[in-house]
């Protein structure tokens, strides 16, 4: 048993609540609950039109697990558990704001009819995080793709478009489109420290 399985074991028996009732049906898909609650307040979306897809075991759907086992017996994992996940929920959209998260970027060919979306939330260089996996992985536009991915600029999309099949839309730090402008008077003669993360 390799450590990432035993890491996987560790977190499924003490940090994972078990879910028995299937997930409903809804209009938008959320893959990972991280930054979830900015978008559902901001766009007002209902309760009933979204489901969440805790991609980090935070909880485990056991219907959908039974189904992950029943349909892929000799080859279970994450991938074919998620997979499954959209499958039941039936969503029009997928959205993630886990944007380094690769896995994300391999269900597009198998739900063609469904749109996926990606939001950049963090900071990516080329020589560490997401484009050391995808190097590492030897992954290219054939195995990964998206419908679009929002970035903090075109100089990040470019080079993501190397790697994934996508529309590159430019947005910013989506998070920072929610702070509300101040009329502060600015000091003169002072400075601003701002740091690298």
């Amino acid at each position: 048993m390799n450590l990432n399985t035993f890491k996987h074991i560790f977190i499924i028996i003490f940090r994972t609540k078990l879910i028995f009732k299937k997930p409903k049906k809804a209009k938008l898909l959320f893959f990972d609950v991280s930054h979830t609650k900015l978008l559902i307040d901001k766009f007002k979306i209902k309760i009933g039109d979204y489901e969440i897809l805790n991609s980090r075991l935070e909880s485990i759907n056991i219907p959908i697990l039974i189904k992950t086992i029943k349909k892929n017996i000799f080859n279970l994992s994450l991938k074919n558990y998620y997979l499954q996940y959209i499958k039941a929920v039936e969503p029009n959209k997928v959205i993630t704001l886990i944007d380094n998260n690769i896995i994300f970027y391999k269900f597009k060919k198998y739900f063609p009819d469904i749109k996926f979306f990606s939001v950049q939330c963090g900071h990516r260089t080329k020589n560490r995080d997401f484009f050391l996996q995808l190097k590492k992985n030897n992954l290219s536009r054939g195995d990964l793709s998206c419908d679009s991915i929002f970035v903090a600029n075109l100089g990040f999309g470019k080079k993501i478009k190397k790697f994934i099949n996508c529309k590159i839309i430019s947005l910013g730090f989506f998070k920072n489109n929610f702070i509300k402008a101040t009329n502060k008077k600015i000091k003169k003669k002072s400075l601003l420290f701002i740091s690298q993360f």
